[in-house]
């Protein structure tokens, strides 16, 4: 956990007002003021025990926090909606564009699912802020937040 935070903290802090502005334009905006870099580990210890996988709930002592949509949304400020995403294993979702996106990721890192920090450093390095950045940065953010592996590379179907 504490270096998924790093690592996030770091591209935020490391971005331009152009790369910035490009964040904001894909609904990202509350990512940049992410400023922690290490939860403690009985803050952690604390919210996990009391997490109701049944209910998405987290039951404090005094009260019941409810995780849905909504709440996610407004807490971390991810955009949702309508919209679904698909993923890439359903190859009859694939686009010509979305090939081309994906060939070329794997041969700028490696052969295989590019490491989660060839693609940090690439955010932080580049000077790009286009369609190409803000693609690397989405990412970047859910492999490093939702979908970590155990080898911290880029999940395939996410590509």
């Amino acid at each position: 956990m504490n270096m998924t935070l790093v690592g996030i903290t770091a591209v935020v802090q490391s971005l331009t007002e152009v790369k910035k502005t490009a964040v904001r334009d894909i609904g990202f905006e509350s990512l940049l003021s992410v400023r922690l870099t290490r939860l403690p580990k009985k803050l952690a210890m604390y919210l996990v025990q009391r997490f109701n996988v049944h209910e998405m709930s987290i039951k404090l002592e005094n009260s019941i926090i409810n995780i849905d949509e909504a709440g996610v949304n407004l807490v971390l400020g991810i955009p949702h909606g309508a919209k679904e995403v698909e993923d890439s294993n359903k190859q009859f979702n694939e686009t010509e564009e979305h090939k081309a996106f994906i060939k070329e990721m794997k041969e700028k890192y490696t052969k295989f699912s590019p490491p989660v920090s060839a693609v940090q450093k690439r955010l932080i390095d580049s000077k790009n802020s286009g369609d190409y950045f803000k693609r690397e940065f989405v990412l970047f953010c859910i492999t490093s937040s939702i979908h970590q592996t155990l080898l911290k590379t880029l999940r395939p179907n996410l590509l």
